[in-house]
């Protein structure tokens, strides 16, 4: 499971980060359920943020938005198949 991790970690974070997280719960949910035990090896806090490098922050930024005027133009467009 590492190894699925780390190879993704250095090339799409948000996608790892993301995949962590789910992980992260599913395994939390099986050990409250009883269905395994011990620590849970995607936790990040006391596990992974001493294997791993901290995730990067986005340097993009969010789209703009679209002036609200434009929209009925917007929603009068084609689309293409």
């Amino acid at each position: 499971m590492r190894r699925a991790r780390e190879e993704n970690w250095w090339t799409k974070q948000e996608t790892a980060s993301r995949l962590r997280g789910r992980i992260e719960k599913v395994l939390d949910a099986a050990k409250a359920r009883g269905w395994r035990t011990g620590e849970n090896p995607a936790r990040w806090r006391g596990h992974l943020d001493h294997l791993l490098p901290r995730r990067q922050k986005l340097r993009r930024g969010h789209q703009p938005a679209m002036p609200y005027e434009e929209v009925p133009a917007l929603r009068r467009a084609p689309t293409s198949p």
